[in-house]
């Protein structure tokens, strides 16, 4: 699967000349890719990050943690698509870690357009 780069959405629309494209839940596949940029600090916190400046969605929920929840990161994060709500609601699960075998697992959700 291909990554989908969302640096340039962590980027001011003003500064890059054009609106911000958010990912739609129609858009979004189980099992999608993403590379992720939350920012150095602790996983948890980048991930959370992160999977907000992703998704565009005024908030997100932390939904599960499975490893070390104090480990820290450089701010590059892999993420992939988890779950897709089909309750209408338009939410989805993003599994996030960092890069290493012993980065904790970080479930976050978020409300999609």
């Amino acid at each position: 699967m291909e990554a989908v780069p969302v640096r340039d959405s962590i980027v001011p629309a003003s500064a890059r000349g054009g609106a911000i494209m958010r990912p739609s839940f129609a858009g979004v596949r189980l099992g999608q890719v993403l590379a992720l940029d939350g920012g150095g600090g602790a996983v948890v916190d980048a991930a959370l990050r992160a999977v907000k400046a992703w998704s565009g969605s005024p908030s997100v929920q932390l939904v599960s943690v499975r490893g070390e929840r104090t480990a820290n990161t450089d701010g590059y994060l892999q993420g992939r698509v988890l779950a897709r709500h089909l309750d209408g609601s338009g939410t989805v699960d993003i599994e996030v870690s960092a890069r290493g075998s012993d980065s904790p697992r970080v479930v976050v959700r978020a409300m999609l357009a």
